[in-house]
């Protein structure tokens, strides 16, 4: 009988796994080990990935803690402390996807703690997080539909919330626009959900990050993602026109600082962000013979009557779709 040590002293997880239960009793040990200092060994933070995939009875409380030792030891406890390089992305990617979606809420609930946890993470974790949101509202598939009968494909007021967290917690330590990547997967959910009966919260988290993905190409500086994208007190996101009046053009100092700041955290993290420029997002915007969607045609009109100072192509583009809108 293996009794694990440092972070898992004391506690007998070969015995959990082969009842396959997580107890009370068992999570209060965690949590003690936990806030004296115990810190996990990465073999113990493999054990407690497999004792959550495998035990299917566990305590109330268990997901929970369950997040935060893990997203502990994954920000905190190895180096660089504070962020996650592509080498533990890799590392956590590689045992909470199965079959190519993440497999348990809980699973899905560490990511986004290692998300919000860190300064900064690889464009991957956040990646994963929305696809994880893609597969629920377009297939009804994946942990965030685990026992919910919901039509798809649709935008629900819960999806939203996930996608306004995923926004604040990727982008919120070092005020940069929504990557590449990741305005890539909200077009994707927009286009295939277009005409559905969305939460209205959809709309608010769409218009906001796509009009800053065009602002930041157009070299203007954006507001932090937790101004836009956090509801307080229940109301809804954050207005359009609200986001767009914080933008403003960049100096040649704040331009400086930028490419300094995206420079030093693809040393830090092993991974240099793709940015949406000009270029890409008006091929991506522009697709020959397509008509703009709903949530398309409500952030080039919040555009055009903000007067923004889009890049020209964009901004030719944009004043060409609206009108067809």
């Amino acid at each position: 009988m293996t009794m694990w040590m440092s972070g898992l002293a004391g506690i007998d997880c070969d015995a959990i796994a082969k009842r396959g239960c997580i107890r009370q009793a068992d999570v209060a040990d965690l949590v003690r080990r936990h806030e004296d200092g115990g810190a996990l060994s990465v073999p113990e933070a493999e054990q407690l990935l497999r004792l959550n995939s495998t035990c299917r009875v566990q305590d109330a409380m268990w997901p929970a803690r369950f997040v935060e030792v893990l997203a502990d030891h994954i920000v905190h406890q190895t180096k660089p402390e504070g962020y996650v390089t592509t080498e533990k992305a890799d590392w956590l990617i590689a045992r909470i996807v199965r079959g190519g979606r993440i497999a348990t809420l809980a699973e899905f609930e560490l990511l986004l703690g290692v998300l919000e946890a860190s300064r900064w993470s690889p464009e991957r974790l956040a990646i994963s997080a929305l696809g994880a949101v893609r597969d629920a509202v377009l297939f009804g598939a994946g942990p965030l539909r685990a026992g919910i009968a919901e039509p798809s494909p649709r935008v629900t007021a819960g999806d939203a919330a996930v996608l306004a967290r995923i926004l604040i917690a990727f982008g919120a330590k070092a005020r940069l626009a929504p990557t590449r990547g990741i305005t890539e997967i909200l077009l994707a959910i927009d286009r295939a959900t277009a005409g559905a009966d969305n939460a209205a919260e959809w709309t608010d988290i769409y218009v906001a990050a796509v009009g800053l993905a065009l602002m930041a190409a157009s070299h203007h500086a954006v507001p932090e993602p937790a101004r836009v994208f956090e509801a307080t007190g229940g109301d809804r996101p954050m207005s359009p026109d609200r986001v767009l009046s914080l933008c403003h053009l960049q100096t040649a100092e704040e331009r400086a600082i930028e490419r300094l700041e995206r420079q030093r955290l693809a040393i830090i993290t092993g991974e240099e962000p793709s940015f949406a420029d000009a270029e890409w997002l008006s091929a991506r915007l522009g697709d020959a013979g397509r008509r703009a969607t709903p949530n398309e045609a409500s952030t080039f009109h919040h555009l055009v009557n903000a007067e923004a100072r889009l890049a020209p192509d964009l901004a030719d583009l944009i004043v060409r779709l609206g009108r067809a809108a």
